[in-house]
C-alpha cells in the first residue's frame, strides 16, 4: 500500500474514522446483525472506501495515490484469486481416522509448504482435505489453528511465503535472507503452536483416543495438471524482480502481471476436471467476499497508514523488540503487507537509508542493528497477521471456505478473544527473547 508523502498536510483524525468503522463492522456485523450484514457488507465496504477516495481526490497528488492503490489491490486480488481458482481443480483425499498426531503432521506439512507455494497457495490446497479428514469431529479450533499455521506462521522464511516478505524482496532483501537468519525463531514458534494444537486436539472427545492405533492413512491426489498452473503463478511472482523489468514503472509491471495471472487462472478453470470442481464444492462466493471487503480495507487504510507514518518517528520505535511489537500489533488489524512497508521505511530512515534507493536495503542489512530491525519487522508482520481474520488475505478466505463446508468457524471476536489471545499471543511474545 502506497503512503501519502510525509510532506503533505497532517492527516486529520476524522480521516481514519472510515477505516475504524469498517473494522468494527467486520468484527461485530456477523455476530450481532448477521442477516443485515450478509446482504449489505458490499455497500458498506465499497461505500466507506469511496468516501475516503473522494477525500483523497481533494489532496495534492491524491489521484496518483489512488491509482497506485488500485494497482496494488489488483496485484493482491489477482494472486489470491488465481491460487484460489487453481487449487479448486486439485483434489486431495486423506483416508483414515483423524488423530491428533495426524492432524498435527498435516498442519506441519502445510506450514512448510507455505514457503514454497505461499500461504495462500498452501492454504487453498489443504484446507478442504484437512476439513474433510476431520468430518465428524469438527470443532472451530481446527479452522483457527489452520489459519495460524498454514495461512501465516509457516510462510516466514521466503519471499514467496507471505506478501510482506515479497515487498522486502522487491526492495533488496535477498531471497534466502530470512531462511538463513531466522530459521531458529521460525522453528520455535512453529513447534510451540503445533504442540499446543496437538494438546487441544487430543482433548477433542468426538472420537475415542484409542483411534491413535488405527491403520495408517492413505493419500490420494487428483488434478496433477493444475500444478503446472501453480508453477506459472509462482513464476509470475518471481519474475517481477527480473533485471530486464527494472526499467519499467510499477504502473506497467503490476497490472501486466495481474492480467497474466488472470489468464493463467482462467485457463486453469477451463481445463480443470469438472468432477473435481464439483467434489471440492467450488464456487466464487469465498473469493467474492474477500475481494469486496479488501476493496474497502485497501482504500480506508490509506489515511490510517499515513497517520502512522507521520507519527512513527516520534514514537520512540528504535529497537528490534519495539519494531516487532509495533509491526505485529498493527499487522493484526491492518493488512500486514503495507504495515511491513511502513515500518521498513521507518527503520531505513532511522539508520540513514531510503527504501527506494536500490542500495538502501542491502546497505541497511549489512549493519548488525539494521539487520536486526528488518528481521523484527519481518517476523512481526508475518506472525501477527494470524491474530485476526483481516491480518492476512488467506485468513478470510479459509474462514469463508470453512463456513461453506459447514465447519462452523468462530466469529471475529471469538477468534480473537477465545483463540488468538489465549493460544497465539503467548507464543508471539516468546519471540521477544529471541530478537
Amino acid at each position: 500500500m502506497t503512503l501519502l508523502a510525509a510532506s503533505q498536510v497532517p492527516t486529520p483524525l476524522w480521516a481514519v474514522t472510515p477505516f475504524a468503522l469498517l473494522l468494527i463492522l467486520i468484527a461485530t456485523g456477523p455476530l450481532f446483525f448477521h442477516h443485515w450484514w450478509e446482504h449489505n457488507y458490499p455497500k458498506v465496504a465499497i461505500g466507506l472506501g469511496v468516501l475516503v477516495a473522494i477525500y483523497l481526490l481533494f489532496l495534492p497528488g491524491g489521484a496518483h495515490h489512488l491509482v497506485e492503490t488500485g494497482v496494488e489491490y489488483a496485484s493482491f486480488i489477482s494472486l489470491i484469486g488465481s491460487l484460489f481458482i487453481i487449487s479448486g481443480g486439485i483434489l486431495i483425499r486423506i483416508q483414515g481416522t483423524p488423530t491428533p498426531l495426524r492432524n498435527t503432521a498435516i498442519l506441519a506439512i502445510g506450514g512448510a509448504l507455505a514457503n514454497i507455494l505461499g500461504t495462500t497457495g498452501a492454504a487453498m490446497l489443504l484446507v478442504r482435505p484437512f476439513l474433510r479428514f476431520n468430518e465428524g469431529r469438527m470443532k472451530p479450533y481446527l479452522v483457527v489453528f489452520f489459519i495460524f499455521i498454514v495461512c501465516n506462521l509457516g510462510g516466514a522464511l521466503t519471499p514467496i511465503g507471505d506478501p510482506p516478505l515479497f515487498l522486502g524482496y522487491l526492495r533488496g532483501v535477498p531471497f534466502f535472507w530470512m531462511l538463513e537468519n531466522f530459521s531458529f525463531q521460525w522453528l520455535i514458534v512453529m513447534g510451540a503452536i503445533l504442540t499446543i494444537f496437538f494438546l487441544v486436539d487430543r482433548a477433542n472427545k468426538a472420537l475415542p483416543f484409542s483411534a491413535e492405533t488405527s491403520s495408517r492413512p492413505e493419500l490420494d491426489m487428483q488434478g496433477f495438471s493444475q500444478i503446472l498452473f501453480l508453477l506459472a503463478i509462482l513464476g509470475l511472482v518471481l519474475v517481477q524482480k527480473a533485471e530486464f523489468l527494472h526499467s519499467f514503472h510499477h504502473f506497467v509491471v503490476g497490472p501486466t502481471v495481474a492480467l497474466l495471472m488472470g489468464i493463467v487462472a482462467y485457463s486453469s478453470l477451463r481445463m480443470a476436471d469438472k468432477t473435481i470442481l464439483k467434489e471440492n464444492e467450488f464456487d466464487f462466493a469465498p473469493l467474492k467476499e474477500v475481494a469486496i471487503l479488501f476493496i474497502g480495507i485497501f482504500l480506508t487504510m490509506i489515511p490510517a497508514l499515513q497517520a502512522l507514518r507521520e507519527h512513527a518517528p516520534n514514537l520512540g520505535i528504535d529497537k528490534p523488540w519495539k519494531f516487532y511489537l509495533s509491526t505485529g500489533a498493527l499487522s493484526a488489524v491492518l493488512d500486514n503487507a503495507p504495515t511491513y512497508l511502513c515500518f521498513l521505511t521507518v527503520a531505513a530512515g532511522l539508520h540513514g537509508y531510503g527504501i527506494d534507493d536500490p542500495r538502501g536495503i542491502p546497505d541497511l542489512l549489512s549493519t548488525s542493528l539494521g539487520a536486526h530491525d528488518v528481521g523484527a519487522i519481518s517476523l512481526g508482520a508475518v506472525f501477527w497477521g494470524a491474530a485476526t481474520y483481516i491480518g492476512n488475505g488467506p485468513n478470510f478466505m479459509v474462514r469463508n471456505i470453512a463456513a461453506s463446508m459447514g465447519a462452523n468457524p468462530p466469529d471475529f471476536l471469538t477468534y480473537v478473544f477465545r483463540y488468538s489471545l489465549v493460544y497465539l499471543l503467548p507464543v508471539l511474545l516468546l519471540v521477544l527473547v529471541m530478537l
